[in-house]
């Protein structure tokens, strides 16, 4: 069932801060990034992984068609649910199975984005590529030193995905000089989990 999700939020262009509730934030806020707006949206938890999925109603699908862009471009997945962030980051591990968390930390922002994006022609912040490109790159943004299991967690993601990491041994010069091409954020990323791959010794998993 779809029900009206309402939010009043604020994003802090200079410190690149999101804040829910525009009302937390304590100094002058430029209007131009305070959003108030709502949309009709269906929440669904896994009965495995315990993980929410969002669903928006049509609007989105309707900026898509009235714009020429592609749902995907979006950042709508095939089933129709909200790819509200890389589910390897940080951000999704923490947050996706609780529905209050997942709400204020993954779907509001979701939505206060493309909120913005209807408004001003533009995201926010810098957008997430799609697949294991967009994986690279939330790994290279991720701030927190890695643990093992945070490298085996995006291992095995990867694998989900259908992407071997071995692909950056095998192809080393020429994968990895696509890779700078398309991205040069998915680039470190993927630098940077090889190094952390060897730190753990965590090799049997590639």
């Amino acid at each position: 069932m779809y029900e009206e999700l309402y939010f009043d939020s604020y994003y802090d262009k200079l410190k690149g801060d999101f804040y829910c509730k525009s009302k937390e934030y304590t100094s002058t806020i430029d209007s131009k990034y305070e959003i108030k707006d709502h949309y009709m949206i269906m929440l669904v938890q896994d009965g495995v992984s315990q993980e929410f999925s969002a669903y928006e109603q049509e609007r989105i699908e309707a900026y898509a068609k009235n714009n020429n862009k592609y749902i995907f471009d979006l950042h709508v997945n095939p089933r129709r649910d909200l790819c509200v962030a890389p589910k390897n980051s940080r951000l999704y591990i923490d947050n996706s199975k609780d529905k209050e968390s997942f709400i204020e930390k993954l779907l509001i922002p979701y939505l206060y984005s493309h909120s913005f994006l209807e408004k001003e022609g533009c995201r926010p912040w810098p957008d997430y590529s799609h697949d294991y490109i967009g994986n690279f790159e939330a790994y290279k943004r991720e701030m927190k030193p890695a643990t093992k299991e945070y490298v085996v967690q995006n291992l095995f993601y990867l694998k989900d995905i259908g992407f071997t990491i071995r692909e950056l041994n095998k192809k080393s010069s020429s994968f990895l000089k696509l890779l700078q091409d398309e991205s040069q954020e998915a680039f470190i990323g993927a630098k940077k989990l090889m190094e952390d791959i060897k730190k753990f010794h965590l090799e049997k998993y590639i």
